[in-house]
């Protein structure tokens, strides 16, 4: 019985893992100053690859990017 249950618990940990190469989804350059206002969210994109990108998609992701970044500055992060 025990070695039933050493040979299941061998099996579970040996289950190939799926790996995926590195790939760049998305790469953006901004400058928060650029669009301080609501409804001015695009103006501070400069640049944003995949171009093809929807706005709201670009705007969404910046906009995660500045939150991180204001939240390490106010917790002493950075």
């Amino acid at each position: 019985m025990a070695a039933a249950a050493a040979g299941a618990g061998a099996g579970a940990g040996t289950a190939q893992e799926k790996q995926f190469p590195p790939a760049l989804l998305s790469f953006f350059i901004y400058n928060p100053r650029f669009g301080p206002r609501e409804g001015e969210e695009e103006n501070k994109i400069l640049f944003y690859y995949p171009n093809e990108v929807e706005k709201n998609e670009k705007i969404r992701n910046v906009g995660l990017c500045e939150a991180i970044v204001q939240f390490t500055r106010l917790s002493g992060i950075l």
